[in-house]
């Protein structure tokens, strides 16, 4: 939770993913729901919804725990009534809201499950975890037909030697098709890391890898698995 840190990490976390994704997947939109919905439908009503990030937001009394607020759309465009406010202290998501956390401080939107509706991928990079003071942590957010109320833990992959820092600075996703055309994308200080689908609402994925930085060394990549995020109903 350092409040310190310089923001301007972001840059080579940004340049890591577009060397994993492609120029290609870096601009594409995220893929409309397989039942027709538009990019972006949290509840599948069939209109785009909105995302507001607010990572210095104050929450129960704690400095910059972070927020993301979802504006669902309709017939009318967008509207302020139909808003909803999520952080880490709401009912069905992973974690608890700490000062300077800064849950939404990177967002991406993307079907990665294929069950019709978008998923808003989430980060606070400067979470605290069992992994180590600022490690961060990136949570999945569940469209669904009453829109976002679920949420998982994609958690940073436990790789020797190279604990998480700031996990999270980054995020990216594009549901391009089945399988592995789904990918979620987390950047971080020390290096940037590439989840393939499929996905499930369980907290699954197919595999993932990494890829580490050093100063002053070329970037190496990390080996490649299967793992299961941590569920939190």
């Amino acid at each position: 939770m350092n409040s310190g840190i310089s923001r301007g990490g972001w840059r080579p976390a940004a340049v890591l993913l577009a060397g994993l994704m492609g120029a290609s997947l870096l601009v594409a939109s995220p893929a409309a729901a397989v039942h027709g919905a538009v990019p972006g439908d949290f509840n599948g009503d069939g209109y785009r919804d909105a995302v507001l990030p607010a990572p210095g937001a104050n929450v129960s009394g704690k400095e910059a725990a972070g927020a993301v607020v979802v504006l669902y759309g309709s017939a009318a465009g967008l509207a302020a009534p139909r808003r909803r406010t999520i952080t880490q202290n709401t009912a069905g998501v992973p974690g608890t809201a700490e000062a300077y956390d800064r849950f939404g401080a990177s967002t991406a939107t993307a079907d990665l499950n294929r069950d019709g509706y978008a998923d808003l991928v989430v980060s606070s990079p400067y979470e605290d975890t069992t992994k180590g003071t600022d490690a961060g942590a990136v949570t999945v957010l569940w469209g669904s037909r009453n829109g976002l109320t679920q949420g998982t833990d994609l958690p940073a992959p436990v790789i020797p030697n190279w604990p998480p820092l700031y996990y999270g600075l980054d995020v990216a996703a594009v549901s391009a098709g089945p399988g592995q055309k789904t990918e979620v994308l987390v950047g971080g200080w020390r290096g940037a890391y590439r989840f393939n689908g499929p996905f499930s609402r369980t907290g699954t994925f197919a595999a993932h890898r990494g890829l580490r930085t050093t100063p002053g060394a070329s970037p190496s990549l990390s080996g490649t698995s299967t793992a299961t995020a941590r569920r939190t109903m």
